[in-house]
């Protein structure tokens, strides 16, 4: 069900940074959970409408470095 959620949240345009801001935030929590990457491409899918989102917005994106270790993601 958060799948079918995401893709819908995805699939509109972001009218402004706050709905962009959850698409990012969306993609972040997908993109740490394990073997979701693996099992589905809807954090890709996210991803990509998020960049897409951003240039629309004017907005630049970039990626930083996340540590890594024993924290689990809550």
């Amino acid at each position: 069900m958060a799948r079918i959620f995401a893709l819908l949240i995805g699939e509109a345009p972001a009218r402004n940074e706050q709905e962009l801001g959850q698409k990012i935030e969306i993609y972040e929590t997908m993109s740490f959970l394990p073997g979701d990457i693996e099992c589905s491409r809807t954090a890709w899918l996210v991803e990509l409408a998020m960049h897409l989102d951003s240039v629309d917005l004017g907005i630049e994106l970039s990626k930083a470095p996340v540590a890594t270790g024993s924290e689990s993601v809550q």
